[in-house]
Formats: structure tokens, sequence, C-alpha cells
């Protein structure tokens, strides 16, 4: 009778244990599988930043994102996940979160330590990031260009006559180039209220085209060469 009694206990608390541990698996499920488990993931994946466990928070971060991926906000989580790359020392992951968070400061600068500097170039123009354009032009050599973006989008005028400056004493700047810089000096030095130094730039770049080796003008110069005529004319 003990016995027979003793098993329908077991039994009952088999019938009551057991739909528990499934329903205990189905929230753990949930928590692990699901986007639900977002704020659990975000406290464990601050958790190993605090301890600079960067890869795990790394994988964490990634799981979050993509549970997040078409929710707004989820770039953050991707940016998270570069961090934590990087730091691991693993570029090409960071790159392909910078990429996914649209880190393009990022992106370029992953570029440039991967030894990608004309794909950091093209993503620095893409996006509009003149100073760091600017600096890859520095790097390059492109000298006139980095001149004038420090004339025409950062408003730095003083900067960009010593890159021309800089750029004129190339041994490999091309004629057209030469012409190019002189302009360039003309219309910033104008900017700067120097009308006499302006003056004598372009009258320099005038000297140059007018001589019968002279290399065909592209539309660039071509609309330096008004822009600086206009200002001198007082137009």
């Amino acid at each position: 009778m003990q016995q027979h009694a003793a098993t329908l206990i077991n039994a009952s608390a088999i019938l009551i244990i057991f739909p528990l541990l499934l329903l205990l698996s189905a929230i753990m499920g949930l928590l692990l599988f699901s986007p639900l488990g977002t704020p659990l993931f975000k406290l464990l994946a601050a958790r190993a930043m605090q301890k600079k466990n960067y890869a795990f928070a790394a994988r964490l971060y990634e799981r979050i994102y993509h549970w997040q991926e078409l929710m707004e906000g989820a770039d953050v989580y991707a940016k998270q996940a570069a961090f934590a790359w990087e730091q691991v020392g693993d570029l090409r992951q960071a790159l392909a979160f910078s990429q996914k968070g649209e880190d393009w400061a990022k992106v370029g600068q992953l570029l440039i330590e991967m030894g990608k500097m004309e794909q950091a170039i093209e993503v620095f123009r893409e996006h509009n990031l003149p100073a760091r354009l600017a600096f890859c032009y520095e790097q390059t050599g492109h000298f006139w260009g980095a001149g004038e973006l420090y004339e025409l989008e950062l408003d730095n005028h003083h900067k960009a006559m010593r890159f021309y400056e800089k750029s004129l004493q190339q041994d490999t700047l091309s004629p057209l180039d030469r012409i190019r810089v002189r302009l360039l000096m003309a219309r910033t030095a104008f900017r700067l209220g120097k009308k006499e130094e302006s003056l004598s730039h372009f009258e320099m770049a005038e000297a140059l085209l007018a001589k019968p080796e002279a290399p065909q003008p592209d539309e660039h110069l071509k609309v330096v060469f008004r822009t600086v005529q206009l200002l001198l004319n007082g137009k």
C-alpha cells in the first residue's frame, strides 16, 4: 500500500516537473535564439567588454545585430561588434560590421590599415568626408587635391596655400597640373585678400598656357581659370 502511494507520488511529481522543464527549456530557447534575448545579450556583451573579453563581446553584438537588423538603431550594435572585432585584431570582421553600421569614417580607416588606400579614397569621396580624403591625398602625394579640399570644403585657405606650394615643388607634377596649381593659388590668394599675389599667379598660368607646347586644358582647369578671371575683374 505504501509502495503504491509512493509510486503515485513520484508519478505525480514527474507529471508536474516535466511540463515545467519543457516550459523552462522553451523560455531558455527564446532567450538564446530569438530577439527576446536582446536585453540578456546586451548585458552579457557589456560585461564582456568591461572584462576586455572582446571576442565573446563581438559574437554577442553580432547576434544582437542580426536580431535587430531591420529595426531602427541596429547600426549601434554593428558598430559595437566592429569595435570589438578591431580589438581582437580581426580587421576583416571589423570592416564588415563597420560597413553594416554605415560608419564610413571607420571603414576608410580600416581600409588604410589594411593597405587599401585607393578603396579608402573612394569611400571618403563617395560619403563626403573631406578631412579624411585630404589626409589620404596628402599621404599619396596628391597635394593640390588636398589643397583644394582645404580651400573649398574645409575653409582653411592658409593650409590650402601650403599644399599648393608643396605641390609646385614636386618634380613629378605634370605641365597641366603646374598650370592648374598656379590658378588654384591665384584663387586662394584672392580669397586671402592678396590681390597682387593672385594676379601674379594668374599671369604665370596665362604665360604657361600661351606656350606652343602647352597641354590642352581639361574642364576643371577651364572652370578655375574663368573663376579667377572673374574675381580679378571684380565680377
